[in-house]
């Protein structure tokens, strides 16, 4: 059988492309330092907020504000049109009428986000008047509703950043992306910390998530690339983004339902704080997430997009060596957060989050599907989102059987392994059924990773036994 990445073959490269490897090479490397950088300086201000905000807010507050970002990230999965991703795998980014009429769309899904969201408040407000609600759950919070209006606002706000900020991502220009992030970010951080300690309360949080998207939203307008946005429409655009987005748009909402469906079920059964919890070691576990979806979107893409447009028959090569530092920091992550989760939490958090340091070892064992990441993009590359959405479909699945087994023979702790391993469903799925196909796998790489991951499990176990 011949694999779709090497079936459309390539003449050899001319020595113009050659004496351009180099330079791909170097701006790749470049915008690597900078994702680390900026990742890394951001995940620092997100802890040092986290940890400020854990001591004058209480747990209740995140457990609610937990719930109401899944309600807000699934609305907006369940409308992601795949837009950024649109304009980065895109030839026409200098093209006005293509670049503003995207960026149009853009604005029109977030308002019809922010509509649906008041309309879900609006629900559960009814809901929690007529006694539909488990009674001491975190839905039956009177926070909840209010919150996810005032989310509703972020979105309308989110929904007018400028294209520019996927341009310069798609040109590997990462300086003006990172110091926006950092700065939206400390600016969400200082006005949280100012409203805490005036009036703890949890709409503190809330008013965090709103300063930093204005902030975001004004900076990204001035970023010296790209097109300035107005409003246009070209019908031929939409229609053509609409086709490359259909399966984004069912893969993005059932990589929600997958990545979240744990959290949604857990509030039903979870009083706030229990919930509040369970937030703080999720919010541990996902901080390596993202910085592997950060350097997957921002560094990994653009270069494997620009290498397959240069060589096609060089896919392969080209995904391996993308994954290799990816896998390596995620294997070498799950190993230690496994045997070490709860010293984390005990050395972070006071004796009010301590239940967090069992959560976030079970949940270590997500990093072990992280380090497939970076495949997704090449679906998209190859224009074969439908497979992205049967992962997800299959992890869904698994995630949805795992808890209700976990939960029936091991109560809470067991829903969370049941969560935790049906995760890995849909990665592994992808391996077996559809990578193959693609002649994208490496078997000798593979093998190998579990063995790193074996031999860094058992040094870090031993570690522990002799630390206690």
């Amino acid at each position: 059988m011949h694999s779709t990445a090497h079936a459309t073959g390539s003449p050899p490269l001319s020595s113009a492309s050659a004496t351009q490897q180099p330079t791909l090479l170097k701006t790749a490397i470049v915008a690597g330092i900078w994702t680390l950088a900026g990742h890394g300086s951001s995940q620092i201000l997100r802890l040092a907020g986290n940890l400020l905000l854990t001591r004058l807010l209480a747990p209740e507050f995140f457990g609610v504000m937990s719930i109401a970002m899944v309600i807000t990230v699934g609305v907006g999965m369940f409308s992601d049109l795949g837009l950024r991703q649109v304009l980065v795998r895109s030839n026409q980014a200098d093209d006005p009428v293509f670049v503003n009429t995207v960026w149009t769309l853009q604005v029109l899904q977030a308002l019809a986000m922010s509509g649906v969201l008041v309309v879900f408040a609006a629900c559960i407000a009814w809901a929690q008047h007529r006694g539909l609600v488990p009674t001491g759950s975190t839905y039956a919070s009177t926070d909840l509703p209010a919150v996810v209006i005032g989310l509703s606002l972020s979105v309308i706000l989110g929904g007018f950043e400028s294209t520019r900020l996927a341009t310069a991502e798609k040109e590997l220009r990462l300086r003006p992306v990172v110091t926006i992030e950092l700065a939206s970010q400390a600016a969400g951080l200082l006005a949280m910390a100012a409203a805490a300690l005036v009036h703890p309360s949890i709409y503190v949080l809330l008013l965090g998530g709103i300063v930093s998207n204005g902030v975001r939203v004004a900076a990204s307008h001035r970023i010296p690339c790209g097109v300035s946005n107005r409003f246009a429409f070209s019908h031929r655009v939409a229609r053509q983004v609409c086709h490359v987005s259909v399966w984004i748009l069912v893969s993005s909402g059932l990589t929600f339902l997958s990545g979240n469906l744990d959290k949604v079920v857990l509030a039903g059964l979870l009083g706030a704080a229990s919930m509040g919890h369970f937030a703080i070691a999720a919010l541990l576990v996902n901080a390596i997430f993202d910085l592997v979806a950060k350097v997957s979107g921002k560094v990994a893409f653009p270069a494997i997009t620009k290498a397959y447009e240069r060589n096609r028959a060089g896919l392969a090569r080209s995904y391996q060596r993308a994954r290799l530092p990816i896998d390596c920091f995620c294997l070498l992550a799950g190993a230690f957060l496994f045997w070490f989760g709860p010293d984390v939490v005990r050395l972070m958090y006071d004796a009010r989050y301590s239940d967090a340091g069992w959560m976030l070892g079970i949940l270590s064992v997500t990093l072990l599907g992280a380090r497939y990441s970076v495949v997704s993009y090449v679906y998209l590359l190859l224009g074969r989102t439908s497979l992205m959405a049967a992962e997800q479909a299959i992890r869904l699945v698994a995630v949805l059987v795992g808890i209700a087994i976990g939960y029936a023979l091991a109560g809470t702790r067991g829903a969370i392994w049941g969560a935790a391993l049906g995760q890995l469903s849909g990665p592994l799925a992808g391996l077996l059924l559809f990578q193959r196909r693609l002649g994208i796998v490496s078997i000798q790489r593979e093998l190998a990773a579990i063995g790193l991951f074996v031999a860094a499990l058992s040094l870090f176990g031993l570690i522990k036994l002799t630390m206690h």
